[in-house]
């Protein structure tokens, strides 16, 4: 009995290590739609209701419909990579409106960073050659969006309009 339950604790290391390896070693595509599932579930938690498009169109990953029929456009953005630097967050040019946001997240953050489009726009650098705008949400970002850190609120007072 002592050396079977040796064996399933070897056995239980064994395959914990195989799937944080295969983890590790998921495309950072895969890794993006595990960070836009976890938000999803949260505005889910929430009560909200959401709905999920076919296709990445115009990349909306999500969409939360109001109590009156207005539409919650929300882009997610996962970063995978670690290390200084690499808060970097980057889209498509976009037109900024009101029903539209971005929820940003490291991989290793445990919130997320839920801006307003028009606030993502114009903290934003436009990069012409690629035809993005890239925010740079390094801790003194961080700190100065301090309350975009888990605003699921804004998102909840939305969806009550």
């Amino acid at each position: 009995m002592v050396g079977q339950k040796s064996m399933e604790k070897e056995s239980n290391k064994f395959h914990e290590g195989a799937e944080k390896s295969s983890l590790d070693k998921a495309s950072s595509q895969i890794k993006g739609k595990i960070g836009e599932y976890q938000f999803i579930g949260e505005l889910l938690r929430r009560n909200l209701d959401v709905y999920l498009p076919i296709a990445d169109i115009r990349g909306i990953d999500c969409v939360v419909r109001s109590v009156t029929g207005n539409f919650i456009e929300i882009q997610v953005k996962t970063r995978v990579t670690h290390g200084a630097g690499k808060e970097i967050f980057e889209v498509k040019e976009f037109k900024p409106r009101d029903n539209f946001f971005f929820a940003c997240k490291r991989e290793e953050w445990k919130k997320f960073w839920i801006f307003p489009s028009k606030v993502f726009w114009k903290w934003s650098k436009f990069r012409e050659r690629y035809g993005t705008r890239r925010l740079i949400l390094n801790l003194k970002k961080r700190q100065m969006f301090k309350s975009c850190e888990d605003n699921f609120q804004q998102l909840e007072e939305l969806a009550k309009l």
